[in-house]
């Protein structure tokens, strides 16, 4: 779905998980606790990697501001999200 929906850029992808077709949590951050719903995606030399992503506490996890806009453009997220993922504040589906 990233590469399809031209989520990439500079060998970083973004994507989220879907269920019954809205973005769902996929997974907790490295504190075990908070829940993540964007996916990050490292290519190296042709190899993907992808781990869950915490625009909290990492800031190169906040997706580039061209995918945010997709996703805002394509009411995938809501603008008030997307603000918060911007500043790497919290932010719950």
């Amino acid at each position: 779905m990233t590469h399809a929906n031209q989520w990439a850029e500079n060998n970083n992808g973004w994507g989220l998980h879907y269920s019954d077709g809205v973005p769902d949590y996929l997974g907790l951050a490295q504190d075990h606790t908070t829940q993540v719903f964007i996916a990050k995606f490292v290519g190296n030399q042709g190899t993907w990697h992808g781990y869950p992503a915490d625009h909290q506490q990492n800031q190169q996890d906040i997706p580039a501001e061209r995918i945010l806009a997709i996703w805002m453009k394509t009411n995938i997220l809501n603008p008030a999200k997307i603000r918060k993922i911007m500043k790497g504040q919290p932010c719950r589906l």
